[in-house]
Parts: structure tokens; sequence; C-alpha cells
């Protein structure tokens, strides 16, 4: 009994401290897209968390319906504290055209766009690393389009390396379930009466 009780607890403890490492990404309210030049009709943006569970974290984004010229869309992100690590996305346009910046802002909330540039990258790829603590960020994208058409990508949330104790709770668990393994029931001699 002592053996199974043992089984139980350690493998409670690896199952926390496997999924303590798993990203929580939030999606905000401020959603939106801009653009500029003589009759432009800003595009309808939408973002969605495509996995919200796996490692990495999977948020897919897409502004469609915009109009020839400069376009700016955005979208805003929480990332759980315990969570903390590397967020990347990448853009494309179709039809081809130029993705002139992408931009990683902080300084705003779930209904405002960011302020602060944390970081402004030309092309189509962005990543950065060390996401802060309880920090909104806002990830804008601005592509020059040569013709109507949409805007779109995927972002990925790498969560960080696991925290010490983390570490120590699977070291932990691994412990137990072997010390429950090794442990068995050591047959009884027959006693001559």
């Amino acid at each position: 009994m002592r053996g199974a009780i043992l089984g139980i607890l350690a493998g409670s403890m690896l199952a926390f401290g496997a999924t303590a490492a798993n990203a929580s990404v939030t999606l905000g309210t401020a959603i939106g897209s801009s653009c500029t030049g003589s009759g432009c009709v800003a595009g309808t943006s939408a973002a969605v968390v495509t996995d919200n569970v796996g490692i990495p974290n999977k948020v897919q984004f897409d502004d469609t319906n915009a109009s020839a010229g400069g376009q700016t869309a955005w979208f805003n992100f929480f990332v759980a504290p315990d969570a903390l690590g590397t967020f990347s996305a990448t853009v494309t346009t179709f039809p081809v055209s130029t993705v002139t910046m992408l931009e990683l802002l902080t300084g705003g909330t779930s209904s405002t766009v960011g302020t602060t540039s944390l970081m402004t990258t030309p092309g189509t790829q962005l990543t950065y690393g060390n996401l802060t603590a309880n920090t909104w960020y806002t990830f804008r994208y601005t592509a020059n389009m040569a013709t109507a058409g949409s805007i779109s990508g995927n972002a990925t949330f790498y969560p960080a390396v696991p925290e010490p104790a983390t570490w120590g709770m699977m070291l932990l668990g691994f412990a137990g379930m072997g010390l429950a393994m090794r442990r068995r029931r050591r047959p009884a001699l027959a006693q001559i009466a």
C-alpha cells in the first residue's frame, strides 16, 4: 500500500513539474488595422490562439481585404508569468508585396496599442526573448500592398527554461517513482511449528 501511495505522489509531482513550463497566451481586444493613401480602406484584422497547451503556443493572425498602399495591422497579447520566454512571428502577404516593418511594443493594455518600442525589424520575421511578467505587448506589422489582398502570419511563444524549483519537483518525482518501483514485498518465510 505504501508503494502505491509513493507512486501516486511521485507521478503527481512529475505531472505538476511538467505543466509548470507550459505557456498561457491571452489575446487582447485591440485587434485592428489602419492604412494610408487616398481612397484607402482598412482591412479586417483577426488573431486567434490555435494552440494554448503545447510547446510552443501558437497564434495565427490575418488582415483580410487590405487595400493597395501602406497597411498596418496589430494584435495585443499577454503571456502568463510562469511561461516567460521567446516570442517569434513570421508575416506573409497575398498577393506578394513588401513587408516593410515588424514591431514589438509594450506600454499598452488589452484595449490600447503599446507605445514603447522593444524591437523594430524590416522584413518578414521578428524574434524577441525575455518577455516581462504581467505585461501587455503589441505586435504590429506593416506592408506596402501592391494591390488589394491580405497580410497574414503565425506567431509562436516558446517558454523559458524551467526554474530550479520546477527541475527540483521533476527530480523528486523521478526519485519517488524509482523508490516505489524498487520497494517490493519480501516473501514471508514458512515457519516450522
